[in-house]
């Protein structure tokens, strides 16, 4: 490879030639280097671009993070540990919406870290599904974003290891073992290492039995970690702002904010989505447990011991178990007319772009093959009020040992509302939250 050095951390050396600091722990030593290519960010993609670029010997890159390193941190190395860096400065940009409908205002948790908010992000690996990058292709018009062209790169950066308790058939090769979908849809020698809880909590056989009596699923999977993954995840970081300070966006969003307009690009920070969430929380029956039960004193005593000495037990986990659904499997026929009614009005005051996803949108409800709702089970009790809203380290409060509960959480998969990331003064920094508006 050739050489990167990222701001904020460590004096190491990078590279086949040594000739830069992987990590350099001021400005002043930063800036004393040359670098032929200059990356603002050491987030999920700053760095990986980082890597790819570096991979000719020939070249120098440069990565300016904010955040600090939080290599060999606890909270970030520890699973369960993920909630107490929500809405902690050190850790979370703490970015707020403008006032949303109802006036609410909603906290938008960040990375502010070496990596981004990969940091942050639950410890969870969800993949689109194939037609999540043909839909990337359809939009682009280019089909090297589609699922035929992005899956050599999704298998590159991935190691699939099965769980301790159930490895995979012994001198059998991956493509061989019988299910059809590993080699396909999963990499074996990459540096992300992957994997599926080896053990589930009691409520967990439960609630697969009751799956199963329900839908009268009668086959089992082969094992507990073939298949292949669905989801679809946004990712927000501080791009618009970058480009806007620097003069790069709406003429008429950078006069309001007292910048030079230098380059003319009014997508600049529109079209912006996340994912919207609903919850909902149950009490377990006397004699269960959860998360919460980590409460108790000893419980707790033990679950670190065991995560110290084994990377095992309770703080080795964050979800329980997650699964995608159809929504025209389980909508009304006059459910699904109404909601496709009301995106076909949406669409009238949509931009072309914009237009062309809802139809994408529209697709997806009327295929009983599409994942549009992601359902997730959280073995903790949580709270959905409004100060969670406004702060999500608020979502997590302590658990009663007394009464453990668990959370069923849905996630829409397809938002169709719009909104924008934009700054508000030629003044702001990273220091101060951007304005969001996440509906249009």
């Amino acid at each position: 490879m050739g050489d990167a050095a990222t701001t904020n951390g460590a004096a190491q050396t990078n590279g086949r030639t040594n000739q830069l600091p992987a990590l350099c722990a001021d400005a002043a030593s930063f800036l004393s280097l040359s670098y032929d290519y200059l990356i603002i960010g050491g987030g999920t993609a700053g760095l990986v671009l980082a890597a790819r670029l570096t991979e000719n010997t020939n070249v120098t890159v440069g990565v300016l993070e904010a955040g600090k390193n939080v290599l060999d941190d606890p909270l970030v190395d520890t699973p369960a540990l993920f909630p107490q860096m929500l809405g902690h400065p050190e850790y979370d940009w703490c970015m707020k919406t403008t006032p949303q409908n109802g006036g609410r205002v909603h906290h938008l948790p960040r990375g502010k870290a070496l990596g981004g908010s990969s940091a942050i992000n639950y410890m969870m690996y969800v993949r689109g599904s194939t037609r999540d990058y043909d839909d990337w292709a359809t939009l682009a018009r280019d089909s090297t974003w589609s699922a035929a062209g992005m899956a050599p790169y999704i298998r590159k950066h991935q190691t699939l290891a099965a769980p301790p308790a159930t490895p995979p058939p012994p001198a059998l090769p991956l493509d061989t073992s019988g299910m059809a979908t590993l080699a396909a849809h999963h990499g074996a020698t990459g540096p992300i290492h992957t994997t599926f809880n080896a053990a589930r909590l009691p409520l967990e056989d439960a609630w697969i039995a009751g799956a199963d009596e329900t839908f009268g699923v009668r086959e089992k999977p082969r094992d507990a970690w073939s298949g292949d993954h669905y989801g679809f995840y946004n990712g927000l970081g501080s791009v618009p702002a970058v480009l806007e300070l620097s003069g790069i966006g709406d003429p008429d969003v950078l006069r309001r904010a007292g910048v030079e307009c230098k380059v003319e690009l009014k997508s600049v920070g529109e079209n912006f989505q996340d994912h919207v969430v609903a919850g909902v929380g149950y009490e377990l029956a006397p004699g269960q447990v959860s998360g919460d039960s980590l409460y108790h004193p000893e419980a707790m005593a033990a679950a670190q011991k065991a995560y110290v000495d084994a990377k095992e037990g309770p703080l080795a986990a964050v979800v329980s178990g997650q699964g995608f659904v159809s929504y025209k499997q389980m909508a009304t026929t006059e459910q699904m007319e109404r909601t496709i009614a009301s995106i076909r009005e949406t669409q009238k005051t949509s931009t072309p772009f914009q237009q062309r996803q809802l139809d994408l949108v529209i697709q997806h409800l009327e295929d009983e093959k599409s994942a549009n709702l992601q359902y997730i089970m959280l073995p903790i009790s949580a709270n959905f009020d409004d100060s969670a809203v406004a702060n999500q380290a608020n979502l997590w409060p302590p658990g009663n040992p007394a009464k453990p509960g668990f959370t069923w959480v849905c996630c829409l998969q397809y938002p169709v509302s719009r909104g924008s990331i934009h700054i508000s003064s030629a003044g702001k920094s990273f220091k101060s939250p951007l304005p969001a508006k996440i509906m249009y």
